[in-house]
């Protein structure tokens, strides 16, 4: 067990999005009053500033792949790099696709504390693997993954990549507490992170169920268990990812259609492990459903706000999920200012006694001090 909690593969179809999703730039008016908290930044163009907050949510890829060059340019598949030593390997060059960099700018400029990435297609224990997870090193973040699996056939005869899961968190602002594991082969996984700003510690399982199909399969509903026996009891939690399973909600405002038994396995877990479901109020997925969600237990709620769904990647397939971390109530955050130091109070003085001996030193003090500031002390 690695950091990346490297497993094998499973099973799972996958879908693809490209599209806008990109952060108004950032301004803010000189001594213009917002009635922003101290120490927040502000947002907009022409607008009435708004703050910048923290956010956790999940997005569906469709593939977060890295490319393999070699020292000429030529393109290499990573399948051919897995044999090389580590003297070749230091001369292969890897860099994100345009897709996967583009998927990291929206975490890096939206502020993502936490997100969960489903369909990644990286197999686990990979040269790819590694360069994934160096290269989210570099943009300041840290990651758990299970890795994807190859499946069917692609244009180029080779098996195409399908799966995996992978949580990402700001290193600056989170940590990593305890070893994250595999929770479902090739679907889920969990890790308890500490925000470190606010103090808020919990539990977070990200998932991508396999797609929807009647009757459900002995396989499928042997990974809702597991997913479910990771959640339940555990504290605060937060489960982020793909359910390709509908909430009854989501259902009545999508035309009502009948669910089947992946959404009544779905709808059991919420029951029994009272979660609460931060809809978006829209489609995830197309214009047809909402199967990306965020949910919380364990009082994990408190942590969160409003959620929205974001254009993904490609037009026409999954949205971002996006949903305000608030943080721990009652603790100081960066939007809030920092916390100031407090001394006793003045509950000790009780009598009259005691305040003429109070104000007499204060007065001594106060005398003391002025005098020095005069005399240049």
């Amino acid at each position: 067990m690695t950091d990346r909690v490297a497993q094998e593969g499973g099973r799972a179809a996958g879908r693809t999005e490209k599209g806008e999703g990109r952060e108004d730039a950032e301004m803010e008016k000189p001594r213009e009053r917002t009635g922003r908290i101290r120490g927040a930044r502000a947002l907009g163009t022409g607008q009435a500033a708004r703050l910048r907050g923290r956010w956790v949510g999940t997005y569906n890829t469709c593939g977060m792949r890295m490319e393999a060059r070699a020292p000429d340019g030529k393109r290499l598949d990573w399948g051919e790099c897995e044999g090389m030593s580590d003297d070749l390997m230091h001369k292969i060059t890897a860099a994100p696709t345009a897709k996967t960099r583009s998927i990291v700018e929206s975490l890096v400029g939206r502020d993502a504390v936490v997100f969960v990435l489903t369909d990644i297609h990286v197999e686990d224990k990979s040269k790819e693997m590694d360069a994934l997870q160096g290269y989210l090193r570099e943009k300041g973040f840290e990651s758990a993954a299970t890795g994807g699996w190859k499946e069917g056939m692609g244009d180029t005869g080779a098996a195409e990549g399908a799966g995996g899961v992978m949580i990402v968190w700001r290193r600056a602002e989170v940590r990593q507490e305890g070893e994250a594991w595999e929770v479902v082969e090739g679907r889920a996984i969990g890790v308890r992170l500490h925000a470190t700003r606010c103090g808020a510690r919990m539990l977070v399982i990200g998932v991508y169920m396999p797609v929807r199909a009647d009757p459900m399969t002995a396989s499928t509903r042997d990974d809702w268990d597991r997913v479910e026996a990771a959640v339940g009891g555990q504290g605060r939690v937060l489960v982020l990812g793909d359910m390709n399973a509908e909430t009854a909600e989501a259902m009545k405002r999508n035309g009502g259609r009948v669910a089947k038994q992946q959404d009544r396995r779905m709808w059991a877990m919420i029951d029994r492990a009272v979660l609460r479901a931060h809809s978006v109020g829209e489609a995830t997925y197309r214009d047809v459903s909402e199967i990306d969600h965020a949910m919380s237990g364990g009082g994990a709620g408190e942590y969160l706000g409003r959620a929205e769904r974001r254009a993904g990647e490609t037009g026409g397939d999954h949205g971002y999920v996006w949903v305000e971390f608030r943080g721990k109530p009652g603790a100081g955050t960066e939007t809030e200012g920092r916390t100031r130091a407090k001394g006793q109070g003045l509950g000790w003085i009780q009598g009259e006694a005691a305040w003429v001996k109070y104000a007499g030193c204060v007065e001594e003090r106060t005398g003391k001090a002025v005098r020095g500031e005069a005399e240049g002390r």
